[in-house]
């Protein structure tokens, strides 16, 4: 079995393109492999790890997020631990954990909405009161069951260690995983560059720097929301 394969477990619109592109200096595609689509039981997961040996090892990140763990009509749901478990069990004990804690500019953070026309989004507000109560409870289960078990892995916070600088994530990600090489320090990336990428691969923070109140086009419906959950600065 192979130890060099990581698997990075994040929301989407968290930062996972760019730490990709940098750490790869561009050269390869991070792969999603459970994109639209449900993971299902554990052992449909050992399955899948077994027979892509070879394409999980080339890629060496794998990228999943909490909802290729729901279940369906046809699948039930996959229990994080039973996630974690099966890697381990088949010799994948390296892990990266992003979180980021803006729950609202992740929301507004659409890869359907053009920055470079300074479009408004309109959120949704249900749908922010319901991420505001159920918070980074996934990603802090994850966290607090890979520090029971003998694995190596790496704790993001967005706003950290990607959106101010993201060689900050990269150098935390190279001293954890020794055997990935440097690229980062050599790769650069403008506002230029990242229009050329896939809406959902481009860096936002390069094409649109309003302050996240200046972005949202129902801030009458969002403010007291966000007021009565002590979360304004999001707002910011």
């Amino acid at each position: 079995m192979n130890n060099n394969i990581i698997i990075l477990i994040s929301e989407g619109r968290s930062g996972t393109n760019g730490l990709y592109r940098h750490l790869f200096a561009n050269k390869m595609e991070k792969i999603e492999p459970f994109q639209n689509k449900q993971i299902g039981t554990k052992e449909m997961f050992s399955n899948y790890l077994r027979n892509n040996f070879k394409m999980l090892s080339f890629y060496k990140i794998i990228h999943i997020k909490p909802l290729h763990l729901w279940g369906n009509q046809n699948l039930p749901k996959l229990e994080y631990s039973d996630l974690i478990d099966a890697c381990i069990e088949f010799g994948i004990k390296n892990f990266i954990v992003i979180k980021r804690k803006n729950i609202l500019a992740r929301i507004a953070s659409n890869p359907d909405c053009s920055t470079n026309y300074k479009q408004k989004y309109n959120i949704n507000p249900n749908k922010l009161l319901a991420r505001l109560k159920k918070g980074h409870i996934f990603e802090n289960n994850i966290i607090n069951y890979l520090n029971k078990k003998n694995v190596n892995y790496v704790d993001l916070i967005y706003e950290e260690h990607i959106k101010k600088d993201i060689n900050i994530a990269c150098k935390l990600v190279v001293d954890k995983f020794n055997w990935l090489s440097n690229h980062y320090l050599t790769y650069k990336e403008n506002a230029e560059d990242t229009k050329k990428l896939m809406s959902f691969q481009q860096n936002n923070n390069l094409l649109d720097k309003r302050p996240m109140y200046k972005r949202i086009s129902n801030l009458d419906q969002i403010k007291p929301i966000l007021k009565k959950n002590n979360s304004l600065w999001m707002l910011e």
